[in-house]
């Protein structure tokens, strides 16, 4: 079987022929190994860093060696080598870690990553992940703080977080994040620092029990901001992310411009350019233009970055000067409403007395 995802390829290949003789059966071998995968989101920004861990588990009673491999579509970076020797004890779990990087690709599309992790007897596992623009972004340093420092403990499956706390803020306010510590290994935790971002406890934590923290953030930045919340002592160390986006009011720049030179009867277009100017969305927008008799709107479910709308008109019915209101109505994430108005002046020329003296009278009624 042939697969691949890509576009405009194709391949040709002949039948297979195939002439098998059994000559003699033996017993099934087992596996070595378990693996499992995971990746740090299944969906991050354009340009962001993230990770792959494996996790690989000797079966035997004995030690032994495997050598894990990563395969990834070329345009994913890769900082670490893409093939790993790993060195396990009898029952060891071991986990296994790759830092990776997303180009920036065109904002208009939503890609899909697909990856496979195999060892060298053809245990694999295959999966895949998305990028997109406004998905979470994560920083090479703060990926970096998920990775443990020291390959000869044993890492998260000791400990599970559980944590509480909204993904929406808005910045300069006040946000409550909780997290609980769940120790579900087969021995008790001494001397365990358990921390929130920069606010930490020393614990001792006994088998299947729990202990709760809870601090307060406020972010100043308009961005996605990623705490730490980490779990460590001589014996595990454990770590994950908590993404919350923050929010700052919702902007948008408004440019309209106008035909010149407009005759009396004469065709003209009204320009309307959009942009964003902001780390908030921009939803449910509307925009309106009244005046003079005329009342046009535009409705959008989000304004992706920048729009450009034309409005083609007539001057007939018009005045020598005539004033019109551009209004926008929007939303953010957090459902905050919000209106901005621009006034539009649109200058037409009569040709003749009769024209001006019509202008003239459109101006009045």
């Amino acid at each position: 079987m042939y697969q691949w995802v890509s576009r405009d390829v194709q391949i040709s290949a002949s039948n297979l022929n195939l002439d098998v003789e059994i000559l003699d059966n033996g017993n099934l071998i087992t596996e070595e190994f378990k693996l499992e995968m995971e990746t740090l989101s299944g969906e991050i920004g354009l340009g962001s860093f993230s990770t792959i861990k494996a996790l690989v588990k000797n079966e035997n009673d004995y030690y032994t060696t495997t050598r894990l491999s990563l395969a990834l579509p070329e345009e994913i970076e890769v900082f670490n080598r893409k093939e790993r020797n790993v060195l396990l004890s009898p029952d060891e779990l071991r986990e296994v870690y790759w830092t990776i990087r997303v180009p920036e690709l065109d904002k208009n599309y939503i890609y899909t990553f697909p990856y496979v992790v195999y060892t060298e007897k053809n245990i694999s596992l295959s999966d895949s992940f998305k990028a997109r623009k406004d998905a979470v972004f994560y920083s090479f340093d703060e990926v970096k703080e998920l990775i443990p420092k020291e390959d000869e403990k044993e890492y998260s499956r000791q400990v599970i977080f559980d944590c509480e706390y909204e993904e929406l803020v808005a910045i300069k306010e006040e946000t409550t994040i909780t997290c609980s510590l769940k120790n579900v290994g087969n021995a008790a935790l001494e001397n365990l620092e358990f921390c929130i971002d920069k606010t930490c406890e020393e614990i001792n934590l006994p088998i299947n029990q729990e202990h709760e923290l809870e601090v307060s953030e406020t972010f100043s930045e308009a961005a996605w901001q990623n705490v730490v919340i980490k779990a460590s002592n001589n014996l595990i160390e454990s770590s994950e992310l908590a993404s919350i986006k923050a929010l700052d009011p919702s902007k948008i720049n408004l440019k309209a411009s106008v035909s010149e030179d407009i005759h009396y009867k004469d065709d003209f277009v009204i320009s309307f350019e959009l942009e964003q100017k902001s780390f908030s969305s921009v939803d449910e927008l509307t925009l309106s233009l009244s005046g003079s008799g005329v009342k046009n709107s535009w409705e959008f479910t989000r304004l992706d970055d920048k729009e450009t709308i034309i409005l083609e008109s007539n001057s007939k019915g018009l005045s020598n000067k005539n004033k019109f209101v551009i209004t926008l109505e929007w939303k953010d994430e957090l459902g905050r409403n919000y209106e901005y108005k621009e006034g539009l002046i649109v200058e037409v020329q009569g040709n003749s007395f009769l024209e001006k003296f019509v202008m003239f009278f459109n101006k009045i009624f």
